[in-house]
């Protein structure tokens, strides 16, 4: 008999199933039933995370945004600062 190749799932899926009232419902996620009888069985667990992860749509667009308009800042700083630089005449050496 073959056997098929181990498989790792990611530790916020683990906690869902601990978490639900019925595991058979990630069965369509081709998780097999003895996978998910052992997540129940080892509860909730902390894991580490980046905190991106936590964020919802909501959070990331308004990130995005402000990014955006920091980055378009600073854009506008280096082209004042390289026309300051070509009008002066100033150059870098070092």
């Amino acid at each position: 008999m073959e056997r098929s190749e181990y498989r790792r799932y990611d530790p916020r899926l683990k906690n869902l199933v601990a978490a639900s009232d019925d595991i058979r419902k990630f069965l369509k996620f081709g998780i097999s039933l003895s996978t998910l009888r052992e997540g129940k069985k080892n509860g909730v667990r902390e894991f580490f995370s980046i905190p991106e992860l936590d964020l919802t749509t909501f959070d990331l667009i308004a990130e995005n945004i402000t990014l955006k308009a920091k980055l378009a800042a600073l854009n506008a700083e280096h082209g004042l600062v390289l026309a300051t630089m070509k009008i002066f005449g100033f150059q870098i050496q070092y």
